[in-house]
């Protein structure tokens, strides 16, 4: 991504700034790593994977960008900076070049709808366990139920806990006529209008986000913990350190928590109950086997493959050779 693609209109940057926590990209990813207590070992075992996926995410959408869009944009707030100093040449000149721009990218593809300008990092985390979360999700229900949508809305806007992939377009159809039309304003004298037509396209620009929800994703790379511990032996990660080794989780503690992020995932509503259903039942066999010191070996692959299932109802077929990986799911719990 270039230096430029990390700087949209600091307008823009404003109105999205409400309601979620957002990191600049380039201050990277650590700050985004999930959030587990301090305390607990299990934390830094998740920590990379979320990471993993999500700089997946971030430099997938990165490679979108058009430069020329990018340009179009710096271009139009530079007219709108110079038409607030009175100087209209300049702001026409800047206006004149934003449109050229904007002109090979129409002319490269005539049906491209949105030009990407910017890529930006959010996380939404909603605090609590399953059962606050259930809670407070039967408090939105209420509240719809009563018709009294704008307090639901205030309280669902963060429900949830998910990094988001948040991509910035310039929407072709309508952002060049709208330059020309702050252009004709500026020969006409028309300043003030003029800034305001500046002032709506720059607002007027397309938000498309891609969430990468982290309960169900923390659970997957905690059952690939515990099913790494089993392979290479409990303890010998800890290379003798017996004191070390007793501060480790073990493999049954990692399948624990992971059952915990599936019932925060699911009182979330990120898939169906038929999903998790499944899932559970999977996990209590696993359980079984692992407390019984059998070989688990196979419902660990066929965990792996629910898990598949899953992210392929959150996703689509996004999957990153069997990275966990997310986007956006749109199906809700049923």
């Amino acid at each position: 991504m270039t230096d430029n693609a990390n700087r949209p209109a600091a307008r823009l940057r404003r109105a999205l700034a409400g309601g979620v926590a957002a990191l600049a990209l380039g201050f990277g990813l650590a700050a985004m790593a999930d959030e587990a207590p301090a305390a607990d070992p299990r934390a830094g075992a998740v920590r990379q994977g979320v990471n993993d996926a999500a700089q997946g995410r971030v430099d997938a959408a990165s490679e979108t960008l058009i430069q020329e869009a990018v340009d179009a944009l710096e271009r139009t707030q530079a007219a709108l900076d110079a038409l607030e100093k009175g100087e209209r040449q300049a702001a026409l000149d800047a206006l004149a070049a934003a449109t050229g721009k904007l002109e090979t990218v129409i002319a490269r593809d005539p049906k491209l709808a949105l030009a990407p300008v910017d890529v930006q990092l959010l996380r939404i985390e909603f605090p609590g366990d399953a059962e606050t979360v259930e809670a407070y999700g039967e408090q939105i229900d209420d509240l719809t139920d009563e018709g009294r949508y704008q307090e639901a809305r205030a309280l669902i806007r963060d429900f949830g806990s998910e990094l988001v992939v948040r991509t910035v377009n310039l929407p072709l159809a309508t952002y060049p006529d709208a330059l020309l039309e702050a252009a004709r304003l500026i020969h006409e004298g028309k300043d003030k209008e003029a800034l305001a037509a500046l002032e709506s396209a720059l607002s007027a620009q397309v938000i498309v986000d891609q969430a990468i929800p982290l309960p169900p994703l923390r659970a997957e790379l905690m059952i690939r913990q515990a099913q790494k511990l089993l392979e290479e032996g409990e303890g010998k990660a800890a290379q003798g350190d017996r004191d070390a080794a007793a501060k480790a989780p073990t493999a049954a503690e990692y399948l624990a928590a992971a059952r915990r992020e599936l019932k925060l995932a699911q009182a979330f509503g990120y898939g169906r109950k038929s999903d998790y259903k499944e899932l559970h039942e999977a996990l209590d066999e696993l359980e079984e086997k692992v407390a019984a010191h059998k070989d688990a070996g196979g419902l660990f692959k066929a965990m792996a493959d629910k898990f598949a299932a899953l992210r392929d109802r959150l996703l689509g077929a996004a999957r990153d050779e069997g990275r966990p990986d997310a986007d956006k799911g749109d199906d809700k719990a049923e």
